[in-house]
């Protein structure tokens, strides 16, 4: 895929972003199906599959802006933005106090580090502010819009498997609850998931990790 979009043009651009449109759709249905589908010597890691899917998700949305493919009745639309102004209250309080309340970035020693996180969850906060108007499941369209926006600098920490970030990656990508109906894109990631990062973290993190 990287080298196709490497040489593509506007006459077959919309090609492109149709193909890592579908590639990206299959890699979230695929969360439930990980153990069945991944090949025998490789290493069972949902949290590797997740990134990767983010990274998924971001090439999406960068494809689209490249080659102007996105049109306003597009159901791609909703890896961006709205230009409507967040209502002052909506749905997703509890989720927006929810995330007010975390404190574990105040546990990172690494300045560096919790500067990267705040800005993440900064944006996470203002995407869950603004998905309030929504009404295809707006907590979920949060969690999308960060993967495809979140700064390369905490992409570079997931890879990095660092704790504050794996933390944060519990939450962003996990906003809507078993209220927001079961969809392909939300089913078998959560569990797995946390489940790794609680591992990976130690138990000096483990405790802020979303459940």
């Amino acid at each position: 895929m990287r080298s196709t979009v490497a040489v593509a043009t506007k006459k077959n651009g919309a090609v492109c972003h149709l193909a890592s449109v579908l590639m990206m759709i299959s890699s979230y249905a695929e969360g439930a199906l990980k153990k069945l589908i991944r090949g025998q010597n490789e290493p069972p890691s949902m949290l590797s599959d997740l990134i990767t899917t983010c990274r998924l998700t971001r090439g999406v949305r960068a494809i689209a802006e490249a080659f102007g493919v996105i049109w306003p009745n597009r159901k791609e639309l909703i890896l961006f933005v709205t230009d409507v102004e967040a209502p002052a209250h909506g749905p997703l309080d509890p989720l927006i106090e929810r995330l007010e309340a975390l404190s574990f970035l105040g546990k990172e020693e690494n300045m560096q580090v919790r500067r990267v996180c705040q800005a993440a969850l900064d944006l996470l906060k203002w995407l869950v502010g603004k998905a309030q108007t929504s009404e295809w499941w707006p907590a979920h369209r949060a969690s999308l819009q960060w993967a495809a926006l979140v700064g390369d600098e905490f992409i570079q920490l997931l890879d990095a498997r660092e704790p504050a970030a794996l933390v944060l990656l519990s939450y962003g990508c996990f906003l809507a609850d078993e209220n927001s109906g079961r969809t392909f894109v939300l089913t078998g990631w959560r569990e797995g998931v946390c489940a790794e990062i609680k591992e990976s973290v130690g138990p000096k993190w483990a405790w802020a990790v979303s459940s």
